[in-house]
């Protein structure tokens, strides 16, 4: 008689079951037949160990009451989505069937079952995950798929921010970045640039602020020469230097009257005039403007031109403060730790959960590069493998001590629900059930804040590895 050929694959199975015999009897089987098993006792130990594993497949005794099994099955469709999870029930019913298939599960089947009824039903689910394990055109992760223009976030409002950006990068149309000091706009305008057509081509970026208004004219427009004294050579300004390319004009807000009408007429004509010449030159530039200032407010002031304002506000990319996406410090401050140790030449491992919970409590005025900086400072005076509270600067610990018996800054209450779930699931390394007991909730109240928040215990997790 011919032997059934084992899986050569040996995926990872999970059977959960209250029943001792039944489940060492269908784990020893499972083995036999080539996989790796693991076994949990209930849905609750079930789902901490999809929180810390991947499994191909769960096998789960459905209860007689059946919410154990429904919320294995909300919770894998959370943490392990690409899990395909199997329910074998004592007694069936056509309702309780739909809704298990509608929460997720790829199989219902009513006891008892063949053993060669389940290990094709285990085979099936297995090569429908096997495309999603092996392929190499496995989509990236939305946290990762930045990376590469060196933007290191994973909340949800960045996340969108990007996404927009990815699809406007592809359009001639104009962008307006807006943020405060310090958020990353001239590195979404790279971004920008780098996912355009016009990649090859020169990125230019100018501060607006930085020149007087003559210098600036200048440096974008160009003269002839003899257009004024001293002008002894033609030079080429920025406009025509970064012909099929980009030029970033930063802090636009800042730019004088004269010179934003001056602008308007190169949106619209695609041509400038070198200073002291009356020979229209034309250009082929993308042209990318950030403000942190509110530009409708200067326009009803008469600091900015209404048909400039409008030329931009077609498009307009937000980039919110890091006090209100603190999950990101979850990542740039282990991302920063990392740069700067291997700058200096000091190994580090991270950041520790007593001082990431000092991070995550800071205003953060100057928002990502403060944080930039402040890790850059602490990894230098650091003397241990962790950043540890004692490396950072004092302002920061002098505010933490402050703040214990109040909210921080103008936090809301929710902002410092949030703030204390972030930093409690840290410091238990993603672990949800031990971050449910140490904040004194149910699992599922947990649970629900944290879908409340956009909160991944797995990108927290990932940050310990």
């Amino acid at each position: 008689m011919k032997m059934e050929s084992r899986n050569p694959r040996s995926a990872s199975l999970l059977v959960v079951d209250n029943a001792c015999v039944e489940r060492s009897m269908l784990v020893q089987w499972l083995t036999r037949e080539g996989y790796q098993v693991d076994e949990a006792t209930s849905p609750g130990e079930a789902i901490q160990k999809l929180e810390q594993q991947r499994y191909d497949v769960v096998i789960t005794e459905r209860s007689l009451d059946g919410e154990g099994d429904l919320g294995l099955l909300k919770a894998s469709r959370v943490h392990a989505p690409h899990t395909a999870v199997i329910l074998l029930a004592t007694s069936g019913s056509i309702d309780s069937a739909v809704e298990a298939m509608r929460l997720g599960a790829c199989d219902y089947l009513t006891k008892p079952v063949s053993r060669q009824k389940l290990r094709d039903t285990i085979r099936q689910a297995v090569q429908r995950q096997k495309p999603r394990t092996t392929s190499l055109a496995l989509p990236e992760s939305p946290s990762h798929r930045y990376r590469a223009q060196g933007i290191i976030v994973t909340s949800p409002k960045m996340l969108a921010v990007l996404e927009a950006a990815s699809l406007v990068a592809q359009t001639s149309a104009n962008v307006l970045i807006q943020g405060e000091s310090g958020t990353g706009k001239e590195l979404l305008a790279r971004a920008i640039h780098a996912w355009s057509d016009r990649a090859s081509g020169p990125f230019i970026p100018i501060d607006c602020g930085a020149l007087a208004e003559t210098l600036l004219e200048n440096e974008l427009f160009g003269h002839v020469k003899g257009a004024f004294t001293g002008s002894l050579v033609l030079k080429r300004g920025l406009f025509e230097e970064g012909q099929g390319g980009t030029i970033f004009l930063d802090e636009i807000g800042v730019m004088p009257v004269a010179l934003q009408m001056k602008l308007l007429r190169v949106l619209q004509e695609r041509m400038i005039r070198r200073i002291g010449s009356t020979t229209p030159t034309s250009i082929d530039v993308r042209i990318l403007t950030a403000t942190n200032q509110d530009l409708k407010t200067l326009v009803a002031q008469g600091d900015f031109r209404a048909d400039l304002y409008y030329r931009f506000n077609g498009v307009v990319l937000t980039l919110p403060p890091l006090r209100e996406r603190q999950e990101d410090i979850l990542v740039l401050a282990p991302y920063f730790v990392q740069h700067f140790s291997q700058q200096v030449g000091k190994p580090m491992r991270g950041v520790s959960a007593e001082a990431m919970t000092i991070l995550l409590h800071h205003s953060w005025p100057g928002n990502v590069r403060e944080l930039q900086n402040v890790i850059e400072r602490a990894v230098i005076f650091s003397r241990s493998e962790w950043l540890l509270p004692e490396a950072l600067p004092p302002e920061l610990l002098r505010q933490e001590g402050a703040n214990v018996s109040r909210p921080p800054g103008s936090m809301t209450l929710a902002e410092l629900e949030k703030t204390h779930i972030l930093a409690v699931l840290y410091k238990h390394h993603g672990n949800q059930t031990q971050t449910a007991k140490a904040l004194g909730i149910s699992r599922a109240t947990l649970w629900q804040k944290m879908k409340k928040y956009g909160i991944s215990a797995r990108q927290i997790a990932v940050q310990h590895r």
